[in-house]
């Protein structure tokens, strides 16, 4: 019980730093008109990278299957950007309109990371709640 809430502690953090540093730098990036987007967007990758790393982990080494469908949903993502980025290649699709529609593609995996660190905060504190009986009331 006790390597379960190690490794929770950990991707919780390590998720919770970087999707604050990714939130600070797209709002920076904004607000001054710099380039700090590109950062932003390299740790949106490590995120993501960390994130199927971390429902490897949890999913198959702590029998989790919420982690498991995370991880079934990034495959069935990922081959639909491939599909998409293959179907631009084949139509008639100006550059920019390709940029604009990978860029809108890239709000989708912000928010599904949002989604996974909530599912990790959330096992985390139950791993550490109490249990309470009637008796204690």
């Amino acid at each position: 019980m006790t390597r379960i809430r190690r490794v929770l502690k950990v991707d919780t953090l390590v998720q919770g730093l970087v999707l604050v540093s990714i939130t600070l730098l797209a709002i920076i990036s904004f607000l001054t008109q710099q380039g700090y987007i590109v950062f932003s967007l390299f740790g949106l990758l490590l995120l993501g990278g960390w994130q199927v790393l971390s429902a490897l982990v949890i999913g198959f080494g702590f029998g989790q299957k919420n982690r498991l469908q995370y991880l079934a949903g990034v495959f069935l993502y990922l081959g639909a950007v491939i599909g998409l980025l293959s179907l631009f290649s084949y139509l008639d699709v100006s550059f920019m309109q390709e940029i604009t529609y990978v860029t809108g593609l890239l709000i989708i995996p912000y928010l599904i990371s949002w989604w996974y660190f909530y599912q990790s905060y959330t096992d985390l504190s139950q791993r550490f709640k109490i249990p309470r009986s009637f008796w204690d009331i």
